[in-house]
């Protein structure tokens, strides 16, 4: 199932990114978080514990990361 929005053809996933509506809640008490994405909810849960499985490609550093993007950044 797709939307036509203004001549463009966005899917109902996509959508979400433009509305309030965020389906994914951080599961940790007292965090107020909350995502549109599965894969931004699941990093960000990372934040919470000592989950930090993507490494520094980089040889001689040891640095580690909750997602690629941030490694990447860095």
């Amino acid at each position: 199932m797709r939307l036509r929005l203004c001549d463009q053809w966005w899917s109902p996933r996509h959508m979400l990114t433009h509305t309030e509506i965020k389906a994914f809640a951080c599961g940790f008490d007292l965090c107020e978080y909350r995502s549109t994405e599965k894969s931004t909810m699941v990093n960000h849960e990372r934040t919470h514990t000592a989950a930090r499985p993507y490494s520094c490609l980089v040889n001689d550093c040891d640095k580690t990361f909750t997602a690629t993007s941030t490694r990447d950044r860095h």
